[in-house]
């Protein structure tokens, strides 16, 4: 009967961000269609097109970015990387880097086939991870994490432990 209820509950979530989503994209595309009404209508040179564009260019940024965060927020459910982690190992140290795919990177881990680092410090869990736009990106902020000191990472996990809770697992 729970898992009934989850359903429900998640099904209730998704419809209300569907609704959301639609007003946050039903705005700016009326301002992008009246911008371009507008331009219709006035000389291509003057300050009303100058202002028409200047919307549309506006509108079209923020629609922009409602769409990659949906991508992202598709990616994060579908556990489509890439993916910035710190595993917490069995002698208390943290252990950080970066894959397309939590699940399976965190039992090759486990099972002895992750990083060398991490062989000796079985078994390991997964304490914190953030999707990225791409491997670079990725990449990147795995050195950036690598060099902060063992204060910083755990200041980072709990800032997030505290937050959302979307970026923490235990």
């Amino acid at each position: 009967m729970a898992l009934v209820e989850k359903l429900r509950q998640a099904d209730h979530n998704k419809n209300e961000f569907l609704d959301t989503l639609s007003y946050e994209l039903r705005n700016p595309l009326a301002s992008i269609r009246a911008s371009l009404d507008l331009l219709d209508r006035v000389p291509v040179g003057g300050e009303q097109a100058r202002q028409a564009r200047e919307v549309i260019e506006q509108y079209t940024a923020q629609i922009s970015r409602l769409v990659d965060d949906l991508l992202r927020v598709t990616r994060i459910t579908r556990n489509q990387g890439p993916y910035t982690y710190i595993l917490q190992c069995s002698d208390g140290s943290y252990y950080t880097g970066w894959t397309t795919d939590l699940d399976a990177r965190l039992k090759a881990h486990n099972e002895g086939k992750g990083a060398r680092y991490t062989r000796s410090r079985l078994p390991v869990r997964l304490v914190y991870w953030e999707a990225q736009p791409d491997r670079r990106a990725a990449m990147r902020r795995e050195a950036k994490i690598r060099k902060l000191k063992r204060n910083e990472k755990i200041m980072l996990i709990d800032s997030l432990a505290k937050g959302s809770g979307e970026k923490y697992l235990d």
